[in-house]
């Protein structure tokens, strides 16, 4: 049974370490091949308009066309998700936990900025692409990072701002590698035993 972190053991120098880093990941993206093939075979299942791009392309039937019903059911969950996370365009409201950060032109301001960084820098977007891999693959990652998108004008030479400030962004499940045997941390078990077992 694995323990709850990657335990580097006879570190020496930079090169062990990185030999030692490079064999753990690589023992973790072996162990997730599976998990990752069944992913790949439901992604063919999800966008197949024939049998032949499937695993039942060995089946002997003569028709081969396939109607898309994963499809649609994965879009009704997409959108009612959608829905619910975003019941509409003024979804954002700021809570303030003192007398002083409730005062109405501070909560009005604080709104009023974040709305703006959230649709400059695509939240929306990114929540979607987001729901789509809960659905698609039961995990979600993400990130935020700082962004300084600018460029020059050809015609002019000016500097022209796209967006600065903070943006959510999506990192494909393909693309995260952890140790699958780890031990489920304490909480998660609590969780489990009073909801699901």
């Amino acid at each position: 049974m694995a323990g709850k972190v990657a335990q580097i053991q006879e570190i020496i120098n930079s090169t062990s370490l990185a030999r030692q880093l490079a064999g753990l990941y690589n023992q973790w993206w072996i162990q997730r091949s599976v998990k990752e093939a069944e992913w790949r075979e439901l992604r063919g299942y999800l966008f197949a308009t024939d049998t032949t791009k499937t695993t039942n392309s060995k089946l002997p039937w003569k028709n081969k066309t396939t109607i898309p019903k994963l499809t649609q059911i994965r879009d009704n969950l997409h959108a009612n998700y959608n829905d619910a996370i975003f019941p509409n365009d003024d979804w954002l409201r700021w809570e303030g936990y003192s007398v002083d950060a409730v005062v109405q032109t501070k909560r009005k301001a604080i709104e009023a900025y974040m709305k703006n960084k959230l649709r400059e820098g695509g939240f929306r977007e990114t929540i979607s692409k987001l729901l789509n891999d809960y659905i698609d693959y039961g995990n979600v990652f993400a990130e935020v990072v700082w962004v300084n998108d600018k460029h020059k004008d050809p015609v002019t030479g000016e500097e022209i701002v796209n967006y600065i400030g903070p943006k959510a962004v999506r990192i494909s499940p393909f693309d995260i590698i952890f140790n699958p045997t780890a031990i489920k941390p304490l909480y998660m078990k609590e969780y489990q035993k009073r909801f699901f077992f």
